[in-house]
């Protein structure tokens, strides 16, 4: 890190540290019990069941290779646990220590390029305390790791940019490499990086010079090549930790060819033919799910607009609409100012194209995913707040004090929302665990399970299920594998009087099924008729509506079933 003055600079490491150690305390002592609040928070236990590390899909490739150094680095200095609770715990820790991290890079970011101290502060506060990185600081999913490599990779570009040299570049490229491989979109800062480099002039000496400074093609050849050093260094970075990492992973899972190295690389993560798309509900949920990732004002069983008007989410939709209100008064107070400043320094259309390009590629994720979704927001959130505060520590007098009074509302909401719900997170008993221990005292080792997404399916598939190959998690495989595999099932168990056990999935009405399994993963309502009618309730759950239900396939007798 290049110095502006030592004692300075003493003080931002000594405050990023400190930010680091509190949050990551925070986060310790709020370890979720609800291991279904986020998605993916049982994955981990896969480790835990195989032992030895391999790779996960491109969407989070190192997640397990993260879990198993993490768990065997706690083995190293004594740590043990004996139940696949006890583990989830431990893995929790390490999302706790790189969230804290990543709030802490926050900090850093907006002290680097402000130089505010109290901005930079104000916006590790925010972002460290919003309902998305709370959630998943005290969880035990993917994102957090490959979060905390994203934003260092942007931290190291912007101190190579200022001057710092080629080692800064060369690591930026590598860390956003191991984001990537870490949580796939986490890249998508990536593209922003990249232009800084070849946009921001060779002039540019120190992190606090790209706030002041205008974003221009290069004037003159020689520019233009002492910009083109910056983009070759992040580049052979970047491609040459790809070439590692990926190389490295898909050779261990046996892919040793270079152009299947290469098919693999490039499918892309998160059955975008299922959750993909693009649709009008999901540009009019973006701010809803902008504020819901802020503050937990969301109703737990939010799925659109109209169920805010309901009468008993009438609290609901007035808190949001107080978060907004605090979001717009905060951009109204910071736009006319940068403009303002603008216009004294120039008119650069370069660094509006760049802030647009930016914003598309960062945003993509929740418009073409889902706008809701809490995992897609860890990003964007932390831009959007580092962001925030470098242009707060731009302006000054009058605005700077609204500014303040505004941060501070949103402060007290996050407050008062967030740390409640992390709090009862914490405390409560883990939801649905009960029905999930009493189907795993119905089935037994040789029996077959086709699971939903319900609570009861994922906790049963994490905690108890020891065989994942008589495990069928129905909405997350193609009709080309499901109905299929359902089908040898029905033969095997037939012959070898195993029972087929469906939790929660045939409890779907018509209209339920069709709205997602039938329109997006393309399974027919009538694809299971025979198994839905045939399939008997054994076991009410208690925590949410459904049944347990068992189908017992009928004996063949003279090479035909009954």
């Amino acid at each position: 890190m290049r110095p502006g003055s030592t004692r300075s600079n003493l003080s931002a490491a000594a405050t990023f540290a400190g930010l680091w150690t509190g949050f990551a305390v925070l986060y310790l002592s709020l370890r979720s019990n609800q291991y279904t609040a986020v998605d993916g928070a049982l994955r981990c236990l896969a480790v835990y069941w195989r032992r030895p590390p391999y790779i996960g899909s491109n969407n989070h490739l190192l997640y397990p290779a993260d879990v198993y150094a993490w768990t065997a680095f706690l083995k190293s200095i004594g740590a043990t646990w004996n139940s696949p609770v006890a583990f989830i715990r431990s893995v929790q820790a390490m999302n706790a220590i790189f969230g804290a991290g990543a709030a802490a890079l926050v900090y850093l970011l907006v002290r680097r390029v402000s130089s505010s101290a109290g901005c930079a502060i104000v916006s590790a506060g925010i972002y460290g305390i919003s309902h998305a990185v709370l959630m998943h600081a005290a969880n035990s999913a993917e994102p957090v790791v490959g979060l905390f490599f994203s934003l260092l990779a942007t931290m190291l570009a912007i101190e190579g940019i200022a001057g710092t040299g080629f080692i800064y570049l060369l690591s930026a490229g590598f860390t956003l490499a191991l984001a990537l491989a870490n949580y796939e979109s986490m890249v998508l800062v990536g593209p922003s990086i990249f232009l800084m480099a070849l946009f921001l002039p060779a002039t540019v000496n120190t992190p606090s010079d790209i706030g002041l400074t205008t974003f221009d093609p290069p004037a003159s050849f020689k520019e233009a090549a002492r910009r083109s050093k910056r983009l070759v260094a992040m580049g052979t970075g970047f491609l040459a930790g790809v070439a590692l990492i990926y190389g490295g992973a898909y050779y261990s899972a046996g892919v040793d060819s270079p152009r299947a190295m290469a098919v693999k690389f490039f499918r892309m993560g998160g059955e975008p033919k299922v959750y993909g798309g693009w649709s009008l509900s999901k540009v009019v949920n973006f701010p809803i799910g902008m504020i819901g990732n802020l503050a937990a004002v969301l109703p737990q069983d939010y799925g659109g607009l109209r169920l805010l008007f309901r009468d008993r989410n009438i609290l609901s939709l007035a808190l949001i609409l107080m978060i907004a209100a605090i979001l717009i008064a905060a951009a109204a107070i910071i736009m006319p100012e940068l403009a303002r400043r603008r216009r004294r320094s120039g008119p650069s259309w370069a660094i509006c194209m760049i802030s647009a390009f930016g914003a598309a590629i960062v945003f993509f994720p929740n418009f073409y995913w889902d706008p809701i979704y809490d995992k897609l927001w860890l990003q964007p959130l932390a831009l959007m707040v580092a962001a925030g505060g470098i242009a707060a520590g731009k302006i000054g007098g009058t605005a700077r004090r609204a500014l303040s009074a505004v941060a501070a509302l949103l402060i007290a909401s996050e407050l008062a929302f967030n740390l409640p719900a992390a709090w009862n997170a914490h405390h409560s008993s883990t939801r649905c665990i009960e029905d999930a221990q009493a189907v795993a005292r119905i089935i037994r080792p040789k029996d077959k399970v086709v699971a939903d997404f319900d609570f009861v399916s994922s906790l049963w598939l994490g905690l108890y299920n020891t065989e994942p190959s008589r495990a069928l998690l129905f909405p997350a495989e193609s009709p080309a594998v499901s109905v299929p595999t359902l089908a040898r099932w029905k033969d095997r168990c037939a012959a070898e009087g195993c029972v087929i056990f469906f939790i929660g999935l045939l409890n779907q009405s018509r209209k339920e099924w069709t709205a997602f399994l039938g329109n997006h993963v393309g399974v027919p309502y009538e694809a299971l008729a025979s198994y839905r009618s045939d399939a008997k309730p054994v076991l009410r759950f208690s925590c949410e509506e459904g049944y347990l239900r068992a189908f017992t396939p009928a004996r063949p007798v003279g090479g035909r079933h009954q």
